[in-house]
């Protein structure tokens, strides 16, 4: 496990499964995939609210309103307000992507029948698996 990357477990559950390096009766054991209740957060809102995010992060990447500048048109530097306020969504965004991508892997594992898991919602959440069948 590696906590820096945990938007990578799909992609690391497809390639132990796809290259059976998980043998019938194996057991894969899978930590931090709640991340702080963000998942349970994020499954709570309805597609419209999940779009309104979307939007809401597509307009901060492409500048995110408008720039104050002074009387020679030269930008203004930001308000301490507004550098928090400014670092706080982007820390949102972060977490929501790595949330979804955590969704990903818990709908992938509970979903492949090859597989019995249990997701234990213990500190972090921890994910236990059993390879039932090729």
């Amino acid at each position: 496990n590696n906590n820096n990357n945990t938007k990578a477990y799909k992609k690391y559950y497809t390639y132990l499964m796809d290259n059976d390096l998980i043998k019938v009766g194996g057991l894969l054991v899978v930590d931090n995939v709640l991340f702080r209740g963000k998942v349970a957060e994020l499954a709570a809102l309805t597609p419209q609210q999940r779009q309104d995010l979307n939007v809401r992060d597509n307009e901060q990447k492409d500048g995110g309103g408008e720039v104050k500048l002074d009387d020679n048109g030269m930008p203004l530097p930001l308000t301490p307000e507004e550098k928090r306020l400014k670092k706080e969504a982007k820390f949102a965004k972060r977490h929501r992507a790595i949330a979804q991508a955590l969704d990903d892997f818990n709908v992938a594992i509970s979903r492949d029948v090859r597989m019995e898991s249990a997701l234990l919602p213990i500190r972090d959440g921890l994910t236990i698996a059993r390879r039932r069948c090729k």
